[in-house]
């Protein structure tokens, strides 16, 4: 009894011990950068499942993008465009405006300094940032630095252990009269965690001493009209908040800068505003930079590229809403790994082994169930690697424990089946000893069997012995029963610890991206340039319908590659796609080419043959070299589109067809039409989507591009090119586009000395090339550059001189806006935005 209690103590010490090294161990194993990497994926992927959540309704971002920095000027804009944007929101009845930008050193333009001042002064609204340096943070965008100064207008909280925050060295202010008038300053300084990901924001950061606050506290404490004892905010120890974002940034309200500014502009001067005033009317307004470059553009859980204004905008939120994250404490981490623990060695051994290896798998469903929910519900995110390492290592540590007693039991019925094996050898020889003595005294009662005394007596011995055999018997029956039992125990714990089939494990890919929002396959088209990304774009939205196509463009431009692209993109694209070059057709062959003829329809008519349209039925049909065809011939091919029906040459039945037309011509047939060459009604019905490709002469920039592709298609990849031969190459006019390209390149190759080619290599004609005034505009930029007028800027100048530039193209193409297009190398809806832009009139003279 003593021994079995001594025995279970043991045992019980041991299983604690065992719960307190997983908890030691699950806790020194989780806080590693690779398991932190973990839980934050984890972390950002529930982010990412809960969705959007509600967004306060006063809360308005305005971004100053590209068209800002396009438009307004380059970066830093000048201030007095800020103090517009003040005018605008004072109108507007804006509550509050908070700008996320530096602005720490007097600019060039001291008047806009004052105006910007003053409107901040009238205003008394209006919240600027400061930066704090050397704390290992990434510095927002600014329009300019100054050294620390001025931090007496800033509003520090007194806490007693501020050492516990991040502590900064330095800090960049705002000037001194911004600083002065403005209702509210807090820092702008973001910590993103080891991967650069932001999930958290410094509410306080402790410099000489004293803890200042983050803006969007400052904000929101402000805006709440509350203390920051009235607010309870959860801060971690060292002064962060969890940042509970929204969703990606189209969740929040947000508008242009430059769209505010001219629609402020539109109400001065009564006209209707693109974006109504009313709009921002007792709002809570954040103006940020989105623009390319920025350096306050940080990776979150929804987007790569997030504005710092919208970290600021989701904190102020949270604050306004009292919508925190919480995290779990790690005291409720242990206790749940700990009470697993328990559950795992004292309460599953008593259940069958089976559940023991698929309990833990249950557990980690479930938790991942509590863990989605808990975030989704409460807004209670846990350090999810600590509780999946202690589950995992609790169910280790059971399955080595488990495994280890069964060996010990084994190891137990083994010695015990020894034992009794012995004793059932002693048994037996101590019985086949009494069998020999009982057949020896029944031989001497049979030869005694005259003397009646002693064979009465011999006979009790013998009943005696008798007695005792079966006794012996019987044991020795109970031995074999216990041996028998002893051998199927030792079976069964043989199987038990044999190895368990580990599950599979799966793994994830992921994703890759661009040529972007494009849906098809264009891998054949080479070209990186606006104007065939433009066609591309085009292109991917024309190849889903069957709307009849109609290709512009020089000999050599790639139109045939289009129409297969268009074709193969389409749903069509698993039937056939028939090509018909109209031009190598004779006149009188071009009817029986595309519709076929019967047998004996003319001399040499010998068999029936299906044509071209036949063929390509539920398919694509391109109709190359179009504006060729004859003109008799062209009033069949108009009732074959319209009808959808043909006859065969010398037939009398009518066939119906399903065909997508694509037609392509290097002639201006606006211009063949007026001479009765093309018929008008025709070119209606080809032109339903027009495609204008422009010359290569229009897209310099894809030329590398296509030598590569050329190179690598000749089996040349490893040829190189000097820069004074692509030079040579992308300043020659190609006349035949990229077909003419592609020889040159071929020649070269023939002709080439060394896997270099040089300036050498190029041809004569294309080396001493020099363009024409008909090919760059302008040519002599002394004599067409207007000069300067009193009072006049460099940006008028310049859109002056651009107005000038097109109207001289248009004259020179006869006003056909598809022609100056290619001519410039522009889109066409990029021309038309000119000419609204310039007010350009119709006829008007260079």
């Amino acid at each position: 009894m003593t021994r079995n209690k001594y025995q279970w103590k043991t045992m019980l010490l041991s299983r604690l011990l065992i719960i307190v090294g997983v908890l030691i161990f699950t806790v020194l194993t989780s806080r590693t950068p690779l398991m932190d990497s973990f839980n934050n994926q984890v972390y950002d992927e529930l982010m990412r499942w809960r969705g959007n959540i509600p967004v306060h309704p006063d809360i308005v971002l305005v971004f100053i993008g590209d068209d800002a920095t396009e438009t307004l000027g380059e970066w830093p804009l000048t201030r007095d465009f800020y103090a517009l944007f003040l005018d605008a929101m004072r109108t507007a009845g804006a509550k509050t405006v908070v700008f996320d930008l530096l602005m720490s050193n007097p600019s060039p333009f001291p008047e806009y300094d004052q105006e910007l001042i003053r409107y901040t002064q009238e205003m008394g609204n209006v919240y600027y940032p400061y930066f704090f340096q050397n704390v290992n943070v990434i510095a927002p965008n600014t329009d300019d630095l100054s050294p620390p100064n001025l931090m007496t207008f800033a509003k520090p909280f007194n806490f007693p252990d501020s050492d516990r925050f991040y502590t900064a060295s330095s800090v960049i202010f705002p000037l001194p009269a911004l600083a002065e008038h403005a209702k509210g300053l807090g820092h702008v300084n973001v910590v993103p965690d080891a991967d650069g990901v932001t999930r958290q924001l410094p509410l306080f950061i402790n410099y000489q001493g004293q803890s200042y606050p983050s803006l969007a506290l400052v904000v929101a404490l402000d805006y709440k009209q509350q203390t920051w004892a009235e607010a309870n905010i959860p801060l971690d120890p060292e002064g962060m908040l969890a940042i509970n974002y929204c969703g990606g940034l189209d969740t929040i309200p947000n508008y242009s800068f430059l769209q505010v500014l001219g629609s402020y502009r539109q109400v001065i001067e009564g006209e209707t505003p693109l974006i109504p005033l009313d709009t921002f009317r007792d709002k809570l307004v954040l103006v940020g930079m989105t623009a390319t470059g920025a350096t306050d553009l940080n990776p979150t859980p929804f987007s790569p590229n997030y504005p710092l204004v919208g970290t600021l905008a989701n904190v102020i939120n949270s604050i306004l809403q009292d919508d925190y994250l919480y995290p779990v404490p790690w005291g409720v981490h242990l206790v749940l790994i700990g009470l697993i623990g328990v559950f795992f060695f004292f309460g599953i051994p008593h259940i069958r082994e089976l559940w023991i290896f698929l309990i833990p798998f249950g557990l980690l469903a479930g938790f991942v169930g509590i863990a989605w929910l808990s975030f989704k519900l409460f807004n209670l995110y846990w350090h999810y690697m600590v509780m999946t390492n202690g589950i995992v290592f609790n169910a280790i540590a059971l399955w080595v424990w488990t495994v280890r007693n069964v060996e010990v039991e084994r190891r137990r019925i083994h010695g015990e089946l020894l034992q009794r094996t012995e004793k059932l050898l002693l048994s037996e020889q101590r019985l086949q000893g009494l069998t020999t003595e009982i057949q020896t005294l029944e031989e001497t009662i049979e030869t005694l069997h005259d003397y009646q005394v002693e064979a009465e007596e011999y006979h009790r011995l013998l009943e005696k012995t008798e007695a005792e055999r079966m006794s012996l018997l019987a044991e020795r029956d109970r031995l074999l029963s216990e041996k028998q039992k002893l051998e199927a125990e030792r079976k069964s714990l043989h199987e038990k610890i044999q190895p368990h089939p580990t599950p599979k494990r799966t793994s994830l890919t992921a994703n890759i991206k661009k040529r972007a929002e494009l849906k098809g396959d264009y891998h054949a088209i080479i070209g990186q340039s606006p104007a065939m990304l433009e066609i591309l774009y085009k292109l991917d939205k024309v190849a889903q319908s069957d709307a009849s196509v109609l290709l512009f463009g020089e000999s050599g431009t790639g139109k045939e590659l289009i129409a297969r692209a268009i074709h193969e993109n389409s749903p069509r694209r698993d039937k056939n796609y028939v090509t018909v070059n109209c031009a190598a057709i004779p006149r009188e062959l071009i009817e029986s080419e595309l519709f076929g003829h019967e047998k004996g329809a003319f001399t040499g008519a010998i068999n029936r043959r299906l044509g071209k349209f036949e063929l390509a039925h539920q398919g694509t049909i391109f109709l190359d070299e179009i504006g060729d065809m004859d003109v008799r011939m062209q009033a069949k091919l108009l009732r074959a589109i319209q009808e959808r029906e043909f006859m065969r040459v010398g037939g009398s039945e009518l066939i119906q067809v399903d065909v997508r037309i694509i037609a392509a011509t290097n002639r201006d047939l606006p211009a063949e039409i007026e001479k009765g060459n093309f018929r008008e009604d025709l070119y209606h019905r080809l032109n339903v989507v027009p495609f204008y490709l422009p010359p290569l002469r229009a897209r310099r920039e894809d030329i590398p591009l296509l030598i590569d592709h050329f190179l690598t298609l000749k089996g040349f990849p490893q040829v190189k090119i000097t820069p004074e031969a692509m030079q040579a190459l992308q300043r020659y006019s190609w006349k035949g586009n990229i077909r003419e390209l592609g020889q040159v390149i071929e020649r070269m190759l023939v002709l080439k000395e060394s896997d270099t080619l040089t300036l050498d290599d190029v041809p004569v004609l294309i080396r001493d090339y020099q363009p024409s005034t008909e090919e760059w505009i302008p040519s002599s930029p002394k004599s067409e550059l207007p000069e300067m007028e009193a009072g006049q800027s460099l940006k008028e100048l310049v859109e002056a001189y651009e107005r000038k530039v097109i109207v001289k193209a248009l004259h020179k193409h006869n006003w056909n806006k598809s022609r100056t297009a290619e001519f410039l190398g522009i889109g066409r809806r990029n021309l038309h935005q000119k000419i609204n832009k310039y007010n350009i009139i119709d006829g008007e003279t260079p």
